[in-house]
């Protein structure tokens, strides 16, 4: 699930850059066969924001559970270092996908 977008068509690599750059336009012009294509981050960023929420439901039960002495600002401190983090991995949440009109062109 996470790595960076290929190209579509000539599985061009896209840096980190470049995909946190382009990450909101609706299409972008491949760097390397000049081809159009589609942005789409959304169904992969709910996935990923499912999946961290449930992850910093369960750290943070274990630690209220488990460690004695935690406070709730520590609780917090620790839910804020993960939100970061998977800020950062935003950009490997994009994919690339042809555009309508170049699927219409093969199947005709």
């Amino acid at each position: 699930m996470l790595k960076l977008p290929l190209c579509p068509y000539c599985k061009a690599i896209y840096r980190y850059g470049d995909v946190k750059k382009n990450t909101h336009k609706k299409s972008i012009k491949c760097h390397n066969c000049g081809k159009s294509f589609e942005v789409s981050y959304l169904k992969g960023r709910i996935i990923f924001i499912c999946i961290v929420a449930a992850l910093l439901i369960v750290i943070n039960i274990l630690l209220l559970n488990f460690v004695s002495g935690i406070t709730i600002l520590a609780c917090l401190l620790i839910t804020v270092a993960v939100v970061g983090i998977a800020v950062l991995l935003f950009p490997y949440t994009v994919r690339y996908k042809k555009t309508e009109d170049e699927k219409d062109k093969k199947r005709a």
